[in-house]
């Protein structure tokens, strides 16, 4: 029988091998990839979440305008000078969303419903806030340009515009609240 020399053998497994390396640096990067997305969306929920509760304080402010003059006009100074908003979402005379976009409110021409415009929403954005939305009574939902009103208001219909315009990174999104 032939003797195996072992001081070749053990001289020749002194490190890891250039393959074993790669697989090594292909693991971390999957895993930074997986970690980083999870941060992105969890970073976004919340973004949602604060841009419901501004939705929220928003009303309450059209609330304490009108119960004063049932006639007033709803825009960004009357929501500003009504001192319901949080700060950090005021700009001089602008009102901004937690995603860093602009916000604009504006009153009917009948004078009786308000609309709050996003000019743009991601798809999941899209549909939290605009599920937000149809549970705090909104009368119309626009996503993207399209309406819903009345019976084509619902999560399935909300759902399926937000999926279709899922193509473009944002679009614009509007809610209308009756005062």
């Amino acid at each position: 029988m032939k003797k195996i020399n072992k001081t070749n053998q053990t001289s020749m497994q002194k490190g890891f091998s250039l393959i074993e390396l790669m697989v090594v640096l292909v693991i971390i990067g999957v895993l930074t990839a997986i970690v980083i997305s999870q941060f992105a969306k969890a970073s976004q929920r919340g973004k949602i979440s604060e841009t419901v509760s501004l939705i929220g304080s928003i009303q309450s402010a059209v609330n304490d305008i009108t119960q004063a003059n049932s006639h007033a006009i709803i825009n960004e100074a009357s929501l500003i000078g009504s001192n319901r908003l949080p700060s950090k979402y005021i700009e001089g005379t602008k009102l901004y969303t937690p995603f860093g976009t602009e916000l604009t409110t504006l009153t009917s021409p009948s004078g009786k419903d308000y609309t709050i415009q996003f000019a743009s929403a991601s798809k999941l954005a899209c549909e939290n806030l605009s599920n937000a939305a149809l549970m705090a009574d909104a009368v119309s939902i626009s996503i993207g340009g399209t309406a819903l009103v009345g019976n084509t208001m619902n999560q399935t219909a909300v759902k399926q515009h937000c999926d279709e315009l899922a193509s473009n990174s944002d679009y614009e999104l509007s809610f209308t609240f009756r005062k």
